[in-house]
């Protein structure tokens, strides 16, 4: 793999682990909603 392909495959990882981080939240907030209180 050369490098430019390397940080489009890395880019594109990251994207998806803040798609998946935002339904964590958004699932944490619904099982415990006072987490929103103390942020």
């Amino acid at each position: 793999m050369n490098n430019s392909n390397n940080k489009v495959y890395l880019l594109e990882a990251l994207e998806r682990l803040e798609v998946e981080l935002e339904h964590l939240r958004k699932r944490m907030q619904l099982v415990n909603p006072d987490l929103k209180k103390k942020s």
